[in-house]
């Protein structure tokens, strides 16, 4: 199976106040909107704290970290019975 690429030429999403973004391809002009709306900073804040985040009882901080200074802390939440996610 494969892709089908997009028609070639200009591709334009024009969104309801009149902001137009222009690129070659319709994913292209999506990335555009969205970087417009959500800055990358912004992105990656939001994406430390869902790491930061124990996936099951939800709580934001852990309360033992293993592997301390290291490119991957393991840490261990104690609120939900040492359930373990990783921090990059």
């Amino acid at each position: 199976m494969t892709d089908k690429k997009p028609q070639t030429g200009i591709w334009e999403l024009i969104s309801p106040d009149g902001t137009s973004f222009k690129a070659p391809s319709p994913l292209m002009c999506i990335k555009k909107e969205r970087v417009l709306r959500v800055p990358p900073e912004l992105a990656i804040e939001r994406m430390i704290i869902f790491l930061n985040k124990c996936d099951l009882c939800e709580c934001s901080e852990a309360r033992y970290v293993l592997a301390k200074n290291t490119p991957f802390e393991i840490r261990v939440c104690l609120t939900c019975k040492n359930t373990i996610f990783s921090m990059i």
